[in-house]
């Protein structure tokens, strides 16, 4: 096994037991049995422990993996925000914010991302010194993903104030 190969696999792995501590951890707080809302979580949580791990092992498929990592993170992002709004009590400290809200969750979630960027990374290297270049805006720059939040965060928003 060379040495790429044995470090996508240790990736891989991290992913699936990051995802398996965040899910299990999701059901220990929100059971879907409990809450209806759980079920949508439950299920993205599997797809995170099973499917997108198996996907990053195929090259062919590794961008589509990427890309359902990252929204899955992007919406597990913004529904965290929206769990931890709606239930605010006391007052806001900063204390507060970092230990006693979803904050903690949600650098977890975010590190999925950073995993998931650095497999599809590996897979794109052609060359030890491959450089990465174009439009920031396009994808699989950075801010393809920033455009993307705030766009799904725009219109998640805009849903939960328009139907409520």
């Amino acid at each position: 096994m060379t040495q790429k190969k044995n470090i996508q696999v240790l990736l891989i792995i991290g992913l699936v037991v990051l995802s398996l501590g965040g899910w299990l951890l999701h059901l220990r707080i929100h059971s879907p049995m409990q809450q209806g809302y759980g079920y949508v979580p439950f299920s993205v949580g599997l797809i995170s422990i099973l499917v997108i791990p198996l996907m990053f092992c195929f090259r062919r498929l590794v961008q589509y993996a990427y890309v359902l990592n990252g929204f899955a993170v992007i919406i597990g992002v913004i529904t965290m925000g929206h769990f931890a709004l709606a239930h605010l009590t006391g007052p806001i400290t900063l204390e507060g914010v970092i230990f006693r809200s979803v904050f903690p969750d949600i650098v977890m979630l975010c590190s999925k991302f950073f995993i998931g960027k650095a497999i599809f990374d590996l897979n794109r290297m052609s060359a030890p010194d491959a450089v990465h270049s174009g439009i920031f805006f396009r994808y699989p720059n950075m801010g393809w993903w920033f455009v993307h939040f705030v766009a799904v965060t725009g219109v998640y928003t805009a849903g939960h104030f328009l139907w409520r």
